[in-house]
Order: C-alpha cells, then structure tokens, then sequence
C-alpha cells in the first residue's frame, strides 16, 4: 500500500509540473521576438496537453471495471480529446484564415462542449450502481437536445441563427454576433 501511494504521489506531481510548463510557456511565448521558438514552445505545450489527456484515456481503460461505465469514460476522453485537437488545428495551424475549413473547425468546437456534459449525466447515473446496471431508456432522451443544438450550428451557414455574421464570411472570425443572445436580450426587454 505504500509502494502504491508513492506511486500516485509521484505521478500526480509529474502532471502538476508538466501542466506548470504549459501553462508558463502559453504566458510567455508571445513576447518571444523570434517566431521559431514560439512555434517549437507552442509545439512542446500541444505535446503535453495531449499526451496528458491521451495517458487519461489509457489509465481509465485499464483501471475501469464496470464495461458500460468504462465505455462511457472512454468516449467522454475521446470527444475532449478531438476538441483539443480541432482547437489546436484551429487557432495553431490555421489562425485567421477565412476558408470554410476553418470556419467548420470553430463549429467543431462544439461536438464536445455539448455532449461531455450529457454524456456526464450519463456516468452520474452509473456510478455506485452494480456492475450489470443498464440505465434506463428514457435518459437518452437527453442526447435529443445537443444534438439538435449540434446540427443547429453545423447548418449555421445556412441560417445564422447561431452565429451572424456581418459582411458575408469574409472576416468571420472577428465580425461576427451571437444571435441567441441577442433574442433573448430582446425578450427580457420587452418584459
């Protein structure tokens, strides 16, 4: 047991520190004059984040008993793991470059923003529960709703009615409103 508790111990402060350098180096490498460098402190700050999230993934696939909890878990790390993904290709790779690509990666943003925090429901509802525990049918009722949020912005092209963008796509990143909010400004205004 103790062996087992410096283990821990020691792999809880070689994640505290490696999460102190990426966080040092996202503070400092603007204000490096030569822009290799950046890219290698931006390089090696993406490298940890991910091995970090990817080394979860791994230790809750080993240590998880329960097959559906696991699934879950699993699933969960996979859709964080695609958002960092998709917001490092976005804001690394690619800046602000006004191509549809990119404007669909921003969108992306959005597949684990709103099904984590479900799928969260989701393990709430497993955990201290046996391990033949299935839940019941009517909680996937709760994807209904971010899907459909989900289908909302990646058709947002077509309606703005998430995101308005005021001169076409051209500088979408920066010109560019949320319409949801706007709404319901409106309606508390009105009241």
């Amino acid at each position: 047991m103790q062996k087992q508790n410096k283990s821990v111990a020691k792999t809880a402060m070689i994640v505290a520190i490696l999460l102190l350098i990426a966080f040092v180096m996202r503070e400092i490498y603007e204000d490096l004059p030569n822009a290799m460098l950046q890219a290698v402190m931006v390089t090696v700050r993406n490298t940890i984040h991910i091995s970090l999230l990817f080394s979860w993934i791994v230790s809750v696939h080993r240590r998880m008993v329960n097959k559906k909890l696991r699934r879950l878990m699993l699933i969960v790390g996979c859709l964080l793991l695609f958002w960092l993904v998709d917001k490092i290709v976005k804001w690394d790779f690619t800046g602000s470059v006004t191509h549809p690509l990119v404007r669909y990666l921003w969108y992306g943003f959005y597949v684990g923003m709103l099904f984590v925090p479900t799928l969260g429901a989701f393990i709430i509802n497993y955990l201290g529960k046996p391990e033949n525990y299935s839940h019941p049918k009517k909680l996937n009722y709760l994807l209904i709703p971010p899907t459909i949020l989900l289908t909302t912005v990646f058709t947002n092209d077509l309606h703005q009615k998430v995101f308005v963008f005021y001169n076409g796509f051209i500088n979408f990143d920066l010109e560019y409103s949320y319409d949801v909010l706007y709404l319901a400004v409106e309606c508390l205004k009105a009241q």
